[in-house]
């Protein structure tokens, strides 16, 4: 069993839909004829409201031992105001998350729901700022709604805050076209590891300033990758992780948020620590759903 809850702590944030920091994106093919320079340009002083919808399920396994969890279905809903004189780096907005609540499923735990129903009672909205270049490459995102809940109970409030983070596509800063194709590589910061994100986007429709695309999701750890809990007094490595998924993004250039993103990705891990002379190897698969509307509303 101690295993199992250090096993939990360490792995449940790498299998999830993250918030990339991207750092290198590279145009495979720039599509069909005509071409354009897509860029976001929100009007200022608009307001848009963010409708989150998020699905996680999970497995355990150490030897004999499983554990499957399905989670309730985390809603959220935001509001986003775009500044009223544009930055110059690109698109400035505040953006406070103004409820948070959790809806029943097939398979969720009995008692879980009200549990996290209490937790979430004295949820207060949280606020912050998003910024990020006109070709969609955030600079900056300061609101983490992960520390309102009590306890650490509800980690949808940090899946929510991370589908925020990424709300935007990054584009190719040249001209493209129907068909284009270009990958972004990010890293998603972990507590002791570093995910590598490869994603892939293909332009298949563009309907004058609204564009729709295809996405693939890839992300990888390095093999061997050491993790610790010095308090709990383990150590251990990474054996093996992959990730994998994808969706569908539309997105209007004169919002910030998406008209729907449908994204989703399947996880595994397996991790093998040892403590007090005992080793032991743990797996975990996971999959996560993320679902993101955005509207503008005056």
């Amino acid at each position: 069993m101690r295993f199992i809850v250090m096993f939990l702590s360490l792995a449940f944030s790498a299998c999830v839909l993250g918030a990339p920091v991207p750092f290198e994106i590279h145009v495979l093919d720039r599509g069909a004829t005509p071409r354009t320079l897509y860029e976001y340009a929100p009007v200022a002083g608009t307001k848009e409201s963010i409708t989150v919808r998020v699905e996680h399920d999970q497995k355990i396994a150490m030897g004999a031992i499983e554990r499957e969890m399905i989670l309730p279905l985390t809603v959220a809903r935001a509001d986003l105001v775009v500044d009223g004189a544009p930055l110059a780096s690109g698109v400035g907005a505040s953006v406070t998350l103004e409820e948070m609540s959790v809806e029943a499923r097939d398979g969720v735990p009995e008692g879980l729901l009200p549990l996290i129903e209490q937790a979430l009672e004295n949820y207060q909205p949280v606020s912050g700022r998003y910024e990020a270049s006109a070709s969609g490459r955030v600079n900056s995102f300061t609101l983490d709604a992960s520390t309102t809940v009590a306890g650490g109970l509800f980690d949808g409030a940090a899946q929510v805050s991370g589908a925020l983070q990424s709300m935007m596509i990054q584009l190719p800063e040249v001209p493209i076209g129907e068909g284009a194709e270009w990958t972004v590589t990010s890293q998603i910061p972990q507590a002791q590891y570093t995910i590598t994100q490869v994603t892939t986007y293909t332009l298949w429709k563009v309907d004058a300033h609204r564009l729709a695309v295809r996405v693939a999701i890839n992300q990888s750890i390095p093999s061997n990758t050491p993790v610790s809990d010095v308090s709990g007094g383990w150590e251990g490595e990474v054996i093996e992780f992959y990730g994998q998924g994808g969706g569908t993004i539309a997105v209007a250039l004169n919002q910030v948020s998406p008209l729907l993103s449908d994204l989703s990705i399947a996880s595994r891990i397996v991790i093998e620590a040892e403590a007090d002379g005992e080793k032991a190897r743990s797996a975990m698969a996971s999959t996560t759903k993320v679902k993101m509307e955005g509207r503008l509303v005056k």
